[in-house]
This record gives structure tokens, sequence and C-alpha cells, in this order.
């Protein structure tokens, strides 16, 4: 038995059973203002946009960034299959809005392992060398997903230090991650998650069903891109059965 994701057209996660046949997201739930929470990727901002901040201030986005928007990209995809890897790879162009003028290029991919239940995902964000704006571009970009909780609760691992993890951990955890850490383990029920990469977590949750760890850059302070500077973003989710 192997592993099963689903990938959607517009680039959010639907779903990963693992090949023992376990529920790794907690995925096509809603909330009580109706709406729809998935997996997904952000950019060009994680999160809410702090416009107090500078270089952030005028700048209006949707919380955890266009992505998600249709109206605002033209994606184009690819899955590619063999073996035991399944990649997905989606491009698109962003032409920038009044509200914020810089024009980017995304890749976004997922290869996923369907034997080893591996999910590695990058995100590259390019600045165009067309775009006019004088400023900066601010960026902060990240990985959203939902992972299923077992019995209501979990214990993380970080830096040699554990945390309980339930509904009732409302404010949000901010944890540094370097090259030269230790991956990041959660143990919930009787599975095993590590997640690694060249990234800073974000760590909430305000439901028994799940936890978000977060794969972030540029929360605390934004990524500033010159003219056809880029940034890329890797993380990888591993699930085990313990």
């Amino acid at each position: 038995m192997v592993g099963i994701i689903i990938v959607n057209p517009d680039h959010t996660v639907e779903s990963w059973t693992s090949s023992s046949g376990q529920t790794v997201l907690h995925t096509g739930f809603t909330t009580a203002q109706g709406k729809r929470r998935i997996t997904h990727a952000c950019a060009p901002v994680m999160g809410p946009v702090p416009v107090d901040q500078e270089p952030w201030n005028g700048v209006e986005l949707p919380q955890n960034g266009v992505l998600q928007l249709q109206s605002q990209h033209d994606w184009h995809s690819t899955r590619q299959t063999g073996g035991v890897e399944e990649t997905y790879t989606f491009l698109a162009n962003f032409n920038g809005t009044a509200t914020y003028p810089w024009q980017y290029a995304v890749r976004l991919c997922y290869v996923f392992n369907k034997k080893l239940d591996v999910l590695t995902i990058q995100l590259y964000v390019y600045r165009s060398v067309e775009c006019r704006e004088s400023r900066l571009m601010p960026l902060s970009c990240g990985f959203h997903p939902y992972l299923a909780l077992q019995e209501g609760r979990a214990v993380l691992w970080h830096d040699g230090k554990s945390t309980v993890i339930d509904k009732s951990l409302r404010t949000a955890r901010f944890l540094k991650e370097t090259k030269f850490s230790e991956p990041t383990t959660l143990i919930t029920g009787k599975s095993l998650f590590t997640v690694s990469g060249n990234h800073d977590l974000l760590v909430t949750t305000d439901d028994s069903k799940y936890v978000c760890i977060q794969p972030v850059n540029g929360l605390k302070k934004p990524i500033l891109l010159k003219r056809g500077q880029h940034h890329i973003l890797t993380t990888s989710i591993i699930f085990e059965d313990l």
C-alpha cells in the first residue's frame, strides 16, 4: 500500500492519506464565518498585512496573500508521475494592484514520495525586472498545512523542548529555525510528523482536530526584493507511524 495525495487545480492540497491508511491532513472544513480551510501556500504576505510597519504601509492584501485568488493569477500546472514520486508544479504571474504595485512570478512545486510518506514543498517568488515600482518589494511567504491531531492533542519537540498542543493554544508560537537546528517533530496518538527546511515556524491551532505547523520566511522582518531578485522557501513534512 502507498500514500495518496490529492492536489487541486488551484494548487491547494485537498487530502493526504498515508501508506498505512492514516489521515494526515485535516481539510475540507469551514469556519463559523463560512470560510473553507484547506492546506495552501501563502504569498506575498503570510498572515494579516502588518499595515502599521514599514514597508507594508498602505498595502492591502487578503490574509495569507493572493495565491488562493484565481482572479489574480493565471495558473499553469503540470503533473509528473513515475515510480514512487508524484510531482505537481504550478506557475503564475502577478501583475500588481493599486495597493500592491509589484509584479512577480511564482513557482510552487510539490514532490510527494508515496512510499515513504514525505511531502516536499518549494515556493519560488521572483520579482519581475519589468516591475516599474521604485520601492523594494516586501515579501513574506510560507505554507499553511492543517495537520490532523489524534486524540485531540499532541506534543511538539523543538530544540530539545516539548510543548503540549491542544485547543487551548490560542496564541501563535513562533519558533526560530535555522539550517543548523534539529528538525521539529510532532507526536500525536501513534503518529509522528517531522518538519524541516530553510525557514522559521509558526505554530497555531484553535481546534482539537488539527494543528498548523507553518513554515514561513519574512514574518517578523520582510524579505525585500530588488528587480530581478528571487526568494525560495523549501520545506519537507514526513509522516510516520510509531
